[in-house]
């Protein structure tokens, strides 16, 4: 009987693991940060936990949206980050066939319209951009800056020089991008969390005080100026609250020596303490 129970305690527990392994297995954490894709705005926005952390003017295609080859059209829906390239070039490298040529362009280079400084490398995840990566659909560094902000580009998206590498650091290999025509939604504009300054107070002014007292007449001789400012400008430790009763115990103690406790009956320790020497003698 006894070994029968055993081994039935023992499947529930394989069960269970087994159970909660798939359900790991399945469960996924969200992504550190997300990038949205407004067509119709023209923008670029880092998102990190439904807050805004950074947004960028782009330029997506002149020929519209979609995912054939040869159409030279932006995709939709949600593509990947599958490759970063460029990391350590100089704002305005020449980028060919994914790799520096050496040639450095300035800002608005007459006649001259390559990938340059950054190329993010984008792998369509639905059916309707599914042929995105083969495609070559980048987001990319562009030296005709003067035209981003309307849609130009042959399919890509076109960042400025300054803005694509901020984006090329902020979004590491998989991160989900969204390219959707409507516009942006509104969200909150992330703000790290304040920190309080610490009260700054002058130890020289305590320390003087201090040095003050001592040299007054019959003053008991102490520790050096210095270390007892030190001491006075250190902040004061929280004040323990008594376990499990909050603030109230404090104020029950504040309480017990009132005036109040010491007319109720039986609260004057004194007098309690008189009769009952009186009836002992």
């Amino acid at each position: 009987m006894l070994s029968e129970l055993n081994r039935l305690t023992l499947a529930i527990a394989a069960l269970l693991l087994a159970l909660i392994s798939r359900a790991g297995a399945t469960e996924t954490a969200p992504p550190p940060c997300q990038v949205l894709i407004s067509v119709r705005d023209q923008r670029l926005a880092v998102v990190e936990d439904g807050e805004l952390v950074a947004r960028y003017p782009v330029s997506t295609s002149k020929f519209g949206t979609g995912d054939q080859f040869w159409s030279y059209k932006t995709p939709v829906g949600e593509l990947k980050v599958c490759e970063k390239i460029g990391g350590n070039l100089a704002p305005g490298t020449v980028i060919r066939h994914r790799a520096p040529t050496g040639e450095v362009l300035p800002v608005n280079a007459p006649g001259r319209d390559p990938i340059v400084t950054r190329l993010i490398w984008l792998d369509g995840l639905e059916a309707q951009n599914k042929n995105a990566k083969g495609r070559g659909i980048y987001i990319h560094g562009t030296p005709e800056e003067r035209t981003i902000g309307t849609p130009v580009s042959w399919g890509c998206i076109r960042m400025r020089s300054r803005d694509v590498i901020k984006v090329f650091d902020q979004v590491p290999v998989g991160t989900v991008v969204s390219i959707i025509p409507a516009r942006l939604p509104h969200m909150h504009k992330y703000e790290p969390p304040k920190v309080q300054p610490a009260p700054v107070i002058d130890t020289a002014i305590a320390a003087a005080k201090v040095s003050a007292e001592q040299a007054k007449p019959g003053a008991t001789p102490g520790k050096p100026a210095e270390v007892v400012a030190q001491k006075i400008a250190a902040p004061m430790p929280p004040i323990a609250e008594g376990p499990d009763h909050g603030g109230g115990w404090s104020a029950w103690r504040a309480l017990k020596g009132s005036f109040l406790m010491a007319n109720l009956p039986g609260m004057d320790s004194d007098r309690v303490a008189d009769n009952r020497k009186k009836t002992t003698q």
